[in-house]
């Protein structure tokens, strides 16, 4: 096993920690037995570590990749069955969940949950597009570049320099609201993006899928502890974990918020406000930038 320092995904922020997961969900997906793993780096920005076979980041660049562009991989596009997410009824929801395969009924899990008594099933919290913007045709745009762009789409997105395009970033890159702050356009007319990332943070929701709590209209995430999903939390860790061990501690964690640190391996919490911004077109959530809570 390789470890790569993935220097542009940085665990101090909600866009990096997510890109940091997804790309673990890629990296495993063709992975053999020895499956990949993903560390924090303990010095600021925490940048993301991961061990996986590939031996260098074109190699790896390029296994992610293939892995993005495999029709025979999850994606919000296919798990829903619906060309419009705004379509997605509760029906059809519980019809897909019958016949998915496990990492599709999980990634489909983390977009919408069915544990509802109305017609359509609820949005999960990172699930951030509104007004003009449909959640999965946005993904599709996205994925369209990066395989026009091709790997080193992939490979500028986890080891840098970011290279920002035209484009709605989905509400995951917190450096949108503060450009916003010194443009004279709205919000809608000057968005962009990095197609890598944003893309990788996407398919990091395969292990955050949604379950019934004691939460906002009794959904919880494992990210969100509050019950209007004002605040995004996020554990960094030192030891190296498998995506399955990645998943129990989040959810652990969130079980456990009001403790201190616990001594296996975590160094740090972090947290994002999830704020919500109007604009001519409707309104959508965005992830805020990052800030050490514990």
């Amino acid at each position: 096993m390789t470890e790569h320092i993935l220097n542009a995904l940085h665990g101090s922020s909600p866009l990096g920690f997510l890109a940091g997961l997804g790309t673990l969900v890629l990296a495993s997906r063709k992975s053999g037995p020895e499956q990949p793993r993903l560390a924090w780096h303990a010095a600021p920005p925490h940048a993301a570590r991961l061990w996986c076979r590939e031996p260098d980041p074109p190699a790896l660049a390029a296994a992610l990749f293939a892995a993005l562009m495999d029709k025979a991989g999850p994606t919000p596009e296919s798990v829903t069955g619906t060309k419009a997410f705004k379509d997605l009824t509760l029906l059809l929801c519980r019809s897909q969940f019958d016949k998915l395969i496990a990492d599709s009924a999980a990634l489909l899990a983390a977009m919408v949950s069915d544990a509802i008594a109305e017609d359509r099933p609820v949005r999960g919290a990172l699930v951030m597009t509104g007004g003009p913007q449909d959640f999965t045709a946005e993904v599709a745009k996205l994925r369209a570049a990066v395989r026009t762009a091709g790997p080193t789409a992939i490979q500028t997105a986890i080891f840098g320099p970011w290279q920002y395009e035209e484009g709605h970033p989905l509400g995951f890159d917190p450096l949108m609201e503060r450009q916003h702050g010194y443009l004279g356009a709205k919000p809608e007319r000057d968005s962009r993006r990095v197609p890598g990332a944003i893309l990788l943070s996407v398919t990091a929701l395969e292990l955050l899928p949604l379950y019934p709590a004691e939460a906002r209209g009794g959904i919880a995430n494992a990210c969100f502890r509050d019950r209007r999903w004002q605040t995004m939390t996020w554990p960094l860790w030192s030891p190296p974990l498998a995506p399955r061990a990645v998943e129990s501690l989040l959810a652990v964690r969130r079980a456990r918020s009001q403790d201190a640190l616990p001594s296996e391996g975590i160094f740090a919490e972090f947290g994002a406000e999830r704020k919500e911004v109007k604009t001519a077109g409707g309104s959508y959530p965005i992830l805020r930038p990052g800030r050490r809570m514990l």
